[in-house]
């Protein structure tokens, strides 16, 4: 397909951020003294269903504040059992979910969620669901990291993102570690906190200094010039996001609802001897930028601003950018032969399930355009699928359809340990009966081909083992003993 291309050769991938302004008072626990020692009366994987913050002291705790809303969260999981499990003897790390009813219909939803992703990423995490804490404390977004030291004082308020295994190492030595600072939201402060003057015009960048991450469209500020509001300003940004906003007019066009869609691709290419500014390494801050645009006077239109970036882009950077149009690969979503008689809606109020904030588990749509579906679903699928999504179903009608699955990334599903998606060959230790079965969600099991739900007997005692192992089912007819002989990927 040919698409007009920000022309640069080697594929970049943009990473997209976003957060939002809040206002913290006095409720969210302040950092330099002790934590507020609150009892979780709902807690899993842990010797103990009730606990209290006091009860972790003697070792680092991190608090981890997450929601069935945050995808963000969801796909942060593993990097956190991997750090959980490396700092065992110092370190623990508790997930707190929010179950209140203000946020989902079902208060078991975020439990479900969980142990669907812990059984398919084979995590080994304290888990505990609260509908009072959240708001007690305040918790202004999600993923929200409280960093309580052995003496049960609160040392930081930060992200997930912001955690890696070499800051972990410092903080275990007595070290001061640069975490992010969401003790006072996340995206409160912006380049007009550093940077400020009484310019009637004016362009500025400068590298990411821990500052909030603000993003926007230039059809937004356009927008918003209009009612005076006179500086596009942008924290926290890819190299390849600005270059993006300055030729595309907006960060990122992967999800299929948005303007130019269909004519533009997502992100340039580069081709360049050193592009390393162009990497960036989102926990520690770096290769990351803002930028602020004061145009106080005068007219202002989406070209007038993009040929401003552009023109200080080329000055900052000396990199000559071009649109070209070439051929490159697209998802192209089609339309089985059955689909108009198991998709076509059966009526009743047009529904999105993802309103409850039920998201990074799966969602489920009724009654709505097949394109609306579509755009949900590029929006969930993982970050790494970098292609524009295509709608060739040729569906005219309305459609009733779901998707139960984990935000996994396919290219991580390798090895010899299983894990939800592996096709695993069984060998039964009395009849010696060779038996073949992939674990898939739910909706995908089919015995007779095959297939069997992550969350049935086998598939659960399957999970986390190798090529090699012994698993013992219980089965109506009794236990029964099998081999693992092979695992694989298909």
């Amino acid at each position: 397909m040919n698409l007009k291309h920000l022309y640069f050769t080697i594929s970049l991938f943009l990473i997209g951020s976003f957060s939002f302004a809040v206002s913290l008072d006095s409720q969210i626990p302040e950092i330099g003294k002790p934590m507020p020692d609150y009892t979780l009366s709902n807690v899993t994987h842990f010797k103990s269903k009730v606990v209290s913050i006091s009860d972790f002291k003697g070792k680092w705790l991190f608090l981890d504040m997450w929601s069935t809303g945050c995808s963000g969260c969801a796909s942060s999981f593993s990097k956190i059992n991997a750090l959980a499990n490396e700092f065992r003897d110092q370190v623990n790390w508790v997930l707190v979910g929010d179950n209140s009813r203000d946020f989902v219909r079902d208060q078991k939803a975020v439990e479900t969620m969980y142990e669907k992703l812990r059984l398919k990423q084979s995590l080994n995490l304290i888990a505990a669901y609260d509908s009072v804490l959240f708001k007690r404390w305040e918790i202004p977004f999600v993923s929200f990291l409280f960093v309580i030291d052995p003496n049960g004082v609160l040392r930081y308020i930060t992200g997930p993102e912001s955690v890696s295994s070499e800051k972990m190492s410092d903080l275990l030595k007595g070290e001061k570690v640069n975490f992010y600072d969401y003790s006072k939201g996340r995206g409160s402060a912006t380049i007009e906190d550093i940077l400020s003057d009484k310019a009637i015009y004016r362009s500025i960048i400068t590298r990411y200094n821990n500052e909030g991450g603000i993003m926007t469209s230039i059809d937004d500020f356009v927008r918003s010039k209009a009612g005076k509001n006179n500086t596009l300003t942008l924290t926290r940004c890819t190299l390849s996001g600005l270059y993006n906003l300055a030729y595309l007019g907006d960060m990122n066009y992967i999800v299929a609802a948005l303007p130019g869609y269909s004519e533009s691709y997502s992100y340039p290419i580069l081709e360049l001897g050193d592009s390393s500014l162009f990497t960036c390494e989102w926990g520690a801050g770096k290769g990351l930028y803002n930028y602020s645009l004061l145009i106080d006077s005068g007219p202002t239109t989406r070209e007038i601003v993009m040929s401003q970036m552009q023109e200080d882009l080329k000055r900052a950077f000396g990199y000559s950018a071009s649109m070209e149009t070439r051929q490159i690969p697209v998802w192209k979503i089609v339309a089985g032969p059955m689909a108009a008689k198991k998709l076509k809606s059966k009526g009743g109020e047009p529904y999105d399930s993802s309103i409850e904030r039920v998201i990074a588990g799966g969602f489920w749509v009724r009654n709505v355009p097949m394109q609306q579906f579509i755009n949900k679903l590029v929006t969930y699928v993982q970050i790494t699928e970098r292609a524009p999504f295509i709608n060739a179903t040729g569906i005219d009608f309305n459609v009733d359809i779901g998707i139960q699955s984990d935000i996994i990334d396919i290219s991580k599903l390798s090895g010899d340990t299983i894990k939800f998606g592996a096709t695993v060959t069984l060998v039964d230790e009395d009849t010696e009966k060779k038996a073949v079965w992939q674990i898939v969600g739910e909706p995908e099991a089919d015995a007779k081909k095959g297939r069997i739900s992550i969350t049935s007997p086998l598939a659960r005692a399957l999970i986390g083992k190798k090529k090699g192992a012994s698993v013992e089912v219980v089965a109506p007819g009794g236990a029964k003993a099998y081999e693992i002989t092979k695992v694989e990927w298909r």
